[in-house]
């Protein structure tokens, strides 16, 4: 009887176990370091965080930081961008995704991008991780996560110390610790600031962001050109009024 038990044991409830250890129900990604789907449309990046609470941005400006910097290292990242988020709704597009089992990640981020005035499919080309945070002092919470990330992709970063423009706590300066990593094909930004704010990381595609650049600027020039347009019969209408 015992041999018949373990028989039925062994076909019957190891290979549940063996279903759940291969990942039976699959995790949403995290988009970890080296599997990011930069240039992959929303359609197929969404499929990859199936089970999630995904939630479309609708905001004008998409913020990539949880505060105003009173100054910034990122020569290559513009201070508007920083403080004010980068333009959407003409050819950027955002979700923000949550998944309650994560242990260490609060939520990410991710964002699209296409050609202004045209059909081309919206593209992968940032992804901002919050992740939770325990330390109270954003200097032990920056050089763990500056370690780990160092060690991943295998160059150190370029560190800086900035403060916040506005405080949450009147009369006192926040700091914020900002590391970059430049690497071939992507930028990754660590910031950390003072206070009960979460540990951001920032992956940023090159190529993705300078379509972003040429995109902005675009958009403008086309601003400006139907402004520039509307101006003649803006001042006859004037002329007929004075």
């Amino acid at each position: 009887m015992k041999m018949v038990t373990s028989i039925i044991f062994s076909f019957v409830v190891f290979p549940c176990l063996v279903f759940a250890q291969e990942g039976g129900i699959e995790e949403p990604s995290k988009f970890n370091f080296g599997s990011i789907p930069f240039g992959e449309s929303v359609e197929e990046v969404l499929k990859k965080v199936d089970g999630a609470s995904v939630k479309e941005i609708t905001s004008r400006g998409i913020k990539l930081i949880s505060f105003r910097l009173g100054t910034t290292p990122f020569d290559d990242f513009p201070i508007f961008e920083i403080n004010y988020g980068l333009f959407s709704g003409e050819f950027v597009k955002g979700y923000e995704v949550v998944y309650k089992k994560w242990k260490k990640i609060q939520k990410i981020k991710l964002l699209f991008i296409k050609e202004v005035d045209s059909p081309d499919i919206y593209t992968l080309f940032i992804v901002k991780k919050s992740f939770k945070r325990k330390e109270r002092f954003a200097e032990i919470a920056f050089t763990r996560m500056m370690r780990v990330i160092t060690g991943k992709v295998g160059i150190n970063p370029k560190v800086s110390l900035e403060h916040m423009e506005e405080s949450p706590f009147a009369g006192k300066v926040l700091g914020v610790m900002i590391g970059i990593w430049r690497l071939n094909s992507i930028k990754i930004f660590l910031i950390v600031g003072e206070g009960k704010f979460p540990l951001d990381v920032i992956y940023i595609s090159n190529s993705g962001w300078k379509k972003y650049i040429d995109c902005k600027e675009s958009y403008k020039k086309n601003l400006y050109q139907k402004d520039k347009e509307g101006k003649g019969k803006e001042i006859k209408d004037l002329n007929d009024e004075f």
